[in-house]
C-alpha cells in the first residue's frame, strides 16, 4: 500500500538533515577475520609472554650455561599467510598441538639461534655470529629437540596462570612455504621474540591460533581476580621461606673522621675519643642497614641491645663533622706505680 508524505513530513526530513549533526559512517565487517580477539585480551597475552620470556631466559641460560637474553618485540594479530611470509627460509618450524583443545600453533627458531645453540651444545663457544643457510641435519635436529622441549615446558607454565593447557610437538619442517598446518586466512596471535645467545642475535616467533585464544576469552576476563589470589598465595609462600633466613645483626655507634697520621701513631692502650655524647643511642643494623635505635646493655655475662625506637631512613641522619681525638698512654698511666686511676676516667661499658 503506497503512502504519500505530507508537506510537513517532507519539511521535517530536510530540517533533520540540516541540523549539522555528524552522520555515523558504517564500518565494513570482514567475515574472513571473525576470529579476531579484543585488544584488552591481546594486552593480557603480551603480559603473559613477557613473563614467559623472563622465565625462559633463566631456564635457557642454565641449559646452555652461557649468556642468554630474551625480549618480547611485538604481539599482534595477523593472518597465518602473513606470518609465514615474515619467516626466513630455511628455518626451524615446529607445529604445536594445544591440548585439550586440539588446535595447532606454530613455533619458529631462526637459523642464527639454531646455529648458536647447536655449537654450544656440541662443545663450542659461539663467540662469533654464525648462521645456518641450509636444512638442519638429523643430528642437529636431535640436539635442538631438548631446547624445544624446554621452550614448550615454559610455555605450559606461563599459560597455567590462565588455564591448564599442554603443548605437544606435532610435526617439524624447514620450509615455511610448505608448512600449511593452518589455512592461509586463519588468524594467529604473532609473538616476535628476540633471542641473544652470546654474540648471536636471532628471533623466535610463536603463532598462537586465534581460536585457542578465543576459547580462553572468559578465562582472560577473570584473570585479574585470579592473579590477585595467586599473588597473595605467592606472597605468603615467600614470607614462609624468608622466615627461615638468617640476618647479620650488629650494634653500631656512629664515629668521626680520623686522619691517617693518628691512625699510624695509634698504639695499644690509646683511647679514640668519638664525637658522640655519653647518652647517645646506638643503631641496630640488619645486614648493614639500620632499622632500630637504642642502647647496648648487659644481660648476664653477654651484651644485649635495648630497642628504643625505629630508624626513619628518610629523615634520620648522624652528623660527622668533628674529627676524632686520640688520648694516648691511658693504659700506661693507669698502671704506673704510685698513682691511682680516677674513677671517672676509666672506660665504662654501656649499661
Amino acid at each position: 500500500m503506497e503512502r504519500t508524505l505530507t508537506q510537513e513530513e517532507i519539511d521535517a526530513v530536510f530540517s533533520a538533515t540540516g541540523t549539522g549533526e555528524e552522520l555515523r559512517v558504517p564500518v565494513l565487517y570482514n567475515f574472513g577475520r571473525s576470529d579476531r580477539i579484543p585488544k584488552p585480551q591481546v594486552k593480557a597475552i603480551q603480559n603473559l609472554y613477557e613473563n614467559f620470556a623472563r622465565d625462559l631466559t633463566i631456564a635457557f641460560s642454565a641449559y646452555l650455561r652461557d649468556y642468554v637474553v630474551i625480549n618480547i618485540i611485538s604481539v599482534e594479530q595477523i593472518a597465518y599467510a602473513e606470518f609465514l611470509e615474515s619467516l626466513p627460509s630455511p628455518t626451524c618450524l615446529v607445529s604445536m598441538r594445544v591440548q585439550p583443545f586440539g588446535e595447532l600453533s606454530v613455533l619458529e627458531l631462526s637459523p642464527s639461534v639454531c646455529s648458536a645453540v647447536v655449537e654450544i651444545l656440541m662443545g663450542g663457544h659461539a663467540k662469533q655470529p654464525t648462521q645456518l643457510n641450509r636444512k638442519l641435519t638429523e643430528i642437529e635436529q636431535s640436539v635442538l629437540d631438548g631446547l624445544i622441549r624446554l621452550i614448550l615446558t615454559n610455555l605450559k607454565a606461563a599459560w597455567r596462570t590462565v588455564h591448564e593447557v599442554d603443548f605437544e610437538v606435532d610435526s617439524q619442517e624447514s620450509d615455511p612455504q610448505v608448512f600449511r598446518v593452518l589455512a592461509p586466512n586463519d588468524g594467529v596471535v604473532a609473538v616476535a621474540i628476540e633471542v641473544r645467545v652470546g654474540e648471536n642475535v636471532g628471533m623466535m616467533n610463536i603463532g598462537m591460533n586465534s581460536l585457542t585464544a578465543t576459547r580462553l576469552r572468559e578465562k582472560f576476563d577473570h584473570n585479574k581476580s585470579y592473579k590477585k589470589v595467586a599473588g597473595e598465595e605467592e606472597q605468603l609462600e615467600r614470607l614462609r621461606l624468608f622466615q627461615r633466613s638468617l640476618l647479620e645483626v650488629e650494634a653500631f655507634l656512629p664515629g668521626a673522621p680520623l686522619n691517617v697520621q693518628d691512625l699510624l701513631d695509634l698504639e695499644v692502650g690509646d683511647i679514640v675519643i668519638l664525637d658522640v655524647p655519653m647518652d647517645a643511642s646506638a643503631d641496630l643494623l640488619f645486614n648493614q642497614r639500620a632499622k632500630f635505635r637504642g642502647q647496648v646493655v648487659s644481660t648476664g655475662i653477654k651484651r644485649g641491645f635495648l630497642v628504643e625506637s625505629r630508624v626513619d631512613q628518610d629523615t634520620d641522619s648522624v652528623p660527622r663533622n668533628r674529627r676524632a681525638d686520640v688520648q694516648r698512654g691511658f693504659a700506661a698511666e693507669a698502671a704506673s706505680p704510685g698513682t691511682e686511676p680516677a674513677e671517672d676516667t676509666e672506660p665504662q661499658p654501656a649499661t
